[in-house]
């Protein structure tokens, strides 16, 4: 949610790049990280401002709807 940092994945699928690093700081639209779906890259990007806190996957990693990519401070 928007409130709480936390990142998730809207559409299973598998991570194809992560852009950020932890303790970087994001604006809000910026492009976080890639996922794969369908043959489709999709960006995803940061909900608001903040620094990024924690990441939950990996490149590579397969993920599935709504599961935690990354979180926000």
């Amino acid at each position: 949610s928007k409130r709480s940092g936390t990142i998730s994945s809207t559409i299973p699928g598998k991570i194809v790049s992560i852009a950020v690093e932890l303790g970087v700081s994001v604006s809000e639209g910026d492009v976080v990280m890639v996922l794969e779906a369908m043959k489709m890259q999709n960006e995803i990007r940061a909900p608001r401002a903040g620094k990024i806190k924690a990441t939950r996957v990996n490149v590579g990693q397969s993920v599935a709807m709504r599961q935690p990519l990354l979180v926000l401070a």
